[in-house]
């Protein structure tokens, strides 16, 4: 990553020219804030770019801090990058990190393979569905529990839990209006097993007057429940793995345990619920590592934490509206490219090019001698060559897209239209041809760059802020319609069919 900051910061590159162009490419995606590399995510804020040291740092507090949950490596990565950090070896780190770890492997499933997708089962939508089972009996701890009832919603996969100390109607009713009810609002259906603290005349009155259906599981058959079930096995390896010698403190860690699962990345239900589960948290909350600690790497999530406020500050926002406002047409007034912080260069950049080249049409272009003849600058150039530029008080032409690109590519070719300016007016039109060049001339990749900086693709909010009123509701309606159905499908694990298909059409793409 050093090479990518020295460039962002200095514009030094190797001495390797495959190196320097490498690098060059992979510093588009990246950006310096306050002297620290962060890398720009596709969907996500700015991440912090770590060294291996603060990379290990951080994969220890995800991974067995308070609200690690001992998770495997894929989840273990994707954690770290959804709490803001990201570094090259990021993944192969987390790979060999689990494989370090001694409770990982005393309590991981003995088969190495991936997790089997689950069969999916339509829930219309949230907490419309819940699962309901139990763990236990388990180590008795304090109040003599040694029950857990685990419910979990199939639409979302979110879960629920409590310690009993005896499993009977009353304590189950109790836990469904508290934990599902109340906080959750009243669901359609129960799906629970067959086991007399269910099936039994209190409950399933209970369930009657709120009109809940309930529904029951065939017998010896777990997988009618498999959702719940699934849940408790991740609840048991959990607690395994938190628990040492003080087997009965497991009622303490469960609601450890089920935070942890609330913000894990499940591979096999990917589609179908992690997204809404994240909805649910909205984002990640703080780790150990940047609570009060005493360690030296706190820096680290309190930086990441001020990069927000320190990016839309109202005072970093007036200084680039102070230098949008005082840019020079004259390019021998205009301040070089590399004296600009460059967090804004880009912005810089942007604003000339919406401004223009500077040509000045109506001006009384000066005769110079050259070679026994006054020749001067032809104004019909500019109609030629929507590149060129003039300067007034050095009567010389320059190139607008080279002069503020040619440097992001190569140091080679003649450096009249951007350096000390062309002025040989003999030969104007034909040295303005040669610049031009080939597909594949710096010339012409200067202004690729231009035309690729002016159309590159912003925020949504953005594009639609350019249309009207009446344009901006009609595509923000379409818009939020195609992610709610995109999403629904994702979440039923249902095929995605284009509106114009016939209802007998085997294609199951062209959905958009």
């Amino acid at each position: 990553m050093d090479p990518i900051l020295q460039f962002l910061q200095n514009q030094t590159l190797p001495a390797n020219p495959t190196e320097a162009q490498r690098v060059r490419h992979r510093s588009a995606r990246y950006l310096v804030i306050n002297g620290s590399l962060y890398k720009r995510g596709f969907s996500l804020p700015y991440l912090r770019c770590l060294t291996p040291e603060e990379g290990h740092y951080v994969l220890r507090e995800i991974h067995e801090g308070i609200c690690g949950n001992h998770s495997g490596a894929r989840s273990l990565a994707h954690k770290a990058i959804r709490q803001g950090y990201f570094w090259p070896s990021l993944h192969t780190d987390a790979q060999a990190f689990t494989q370090k770890c001694d409770k990982c492997q005393r309590f991981a499933n003995i088969p190495q393979l991936p997790a089997e997708p689950l069969t999916a089962m339509v829930s219309p939508w949230p907490f419309a569905q819940w699962g309901l089972d139990l763990i236990g009996p388990m180590p008795e701890g304090k109040g003599q529990v040694k029950y857990a009832v685990v419910a979990v919603d199939y639409f979302t996969k979110w879960a629920e839990a409590e310690a009993l100390a005896t499993i009977n109607a009353a304590r189950i009713e109790s836990f469904v209006w508290q934990n599902i009810v109340c906080r959750f609002g009243i669901p359609n259906s129960i799906v629970t097993d067959n086991g007399r603290q269910f099936d039994n005349a209190k409950f399933k009155q209970f369930c009657s007057n709120l009109k809940i259906r309930l529904c029951f599981a065939s017998p010896a058959h777990p997988q009618s429940n498999g959702q719940v079930e699934a849940v408790n096995k991740i609840i048991k390896k959990t607690l395994k793995t938190k628990l040492d010698k003080a087997k009965g403190c497991w009622p303490e860690l469960l609601p450890e345990v089920l935070c942890a699962n609330g913000r894990s990345h499940n591979s096999s239900a990917v589609a179908v619920g992690v997204e809404a589960k994240q909805d649910m948290v909205s984002r990640d909350g703080p780790t150990v590592g940047s609570m009060g600690s005493n360690d030296p790497m706190d820096s680290i999530k309190a930086s990441s934490d001020s990069v927000g406020s320190s990016r839309t500050s109202s005072s970093r926002k007036s200084e680039l509206d102070e230098v949008l406002t005082n840019l020079q047409a004259d390019p021998g007034l205009r301040i070089r490219m590399i004296e600009y912080d460059t967090n804004i260069r880009d912005e810089v950049r942007r604003a000339y090019l919406q401004k223009g080249p500077c040509q000045p049409r109506g001006h009384s272009f000066p005769q110079s001698n050259i070679s026994g003849i006054n020749r001067r600058f032809i104004p019909q150039w500019f109609d030629e060559f929507d590149w060129l530029e003039y300067r007034v008080s050095k009567d010389a032409a320059f190139c607008l897209y080279c002069y503020f690109f040619k440097s992001n590519f190569e140091q080679v070719g003649s450096e009249a239209f951007t350096g000390a300016g062309f002025k040989n007016w003999k030969k104007g039109r034909e040295r303005m041809k040669v610049h031009v060049g080939p597909v594949g001339s710096v010339h012409n990749k200067a202004r690729e760059a231009a035309t690729n900086l002016m159309n590159q693709n912003t925020h949504i909010e953005t594009a639609v802020s350019k249309h009207s009123e009446q344009a901006r509701m009609a595509y923000r309606r379409c818009l939020i319609a195609s992610i709610k159905c995109t999403k629904f499908l994702l979440r039923q694990g249902l095929s995605f069919h284009g509106n114009d298909e016939s209802a007998t059409s085997s294609n199951t793409g062209n959905y958009l």
